[in-house]
C-alpha cells in the first residue's frame, strides 16, 4: 500500500482530535524579541514565546483508546497519564495592533 505523507500527516491530525486531555500545567520558559526586532506592517514587532506544557489523559476515557497501550503508562495521583509537550507562541508585541480584539474570546 502506497500512503503520501499528507496521508499520513491527515491521519496523525484526525488522531489526535479524537482524544481527549487536559493541560495542567504551563510553564513559559523563555521569552524573547521575534525575528531580530523585524517589525512587520500594520502589526509590529513579534514577541517569541517558548513554554512546556504538561496534559493529562484519562486512560479510562473512551476517546483515548486510540493510543496505544495508554492504560499501562504510570498514572498520576488522579490516575491519569501525563505527557509534556514543547510550545511556540509567536505573539504580537503591540496589543494595540492586533487584528482581532482578545476580550472577544473572553466569556
Amino acid at each position: 500500500m502506497n500512503i503520501s505523507k499528507f496521508g499520513f500527516i491527515a491521519m496523525g491530525f484526525a488522531t489526535a482530535l479524537s482524544c481527549q486531555a487536559e493541560v495542567v500545567k504551563f510553564d513559559i520558559q523563555e521569552r524573547a524579541i521575534a525575528f531580530e526586532g523585524r517589525v512587520f506592517p500594520n502589526v509590529g514587532t513579534y514577541t517569541l514565546i517558548k513554554a512546556k506544557a504538561i496534559v493529562a489523559l484519562d486512560p479510562n476515557d473512551k476517546r483515548n483508546s486510540v493510543i496505544a497501550d495508554l492504560s499501562f503508562a504510570p498514572k498520576n495521583a488522579k490516575g491519569h497519564v501525563e505527557a509534556a509537550a514543547d510550545v511556540v507562541i509567536l505573539q504580537p508585541t503591540n496589543r494595540d495592533r492586533y487584528w482581532f480584539q482578545i476580550d472577544s474570546f473572553k466569556k
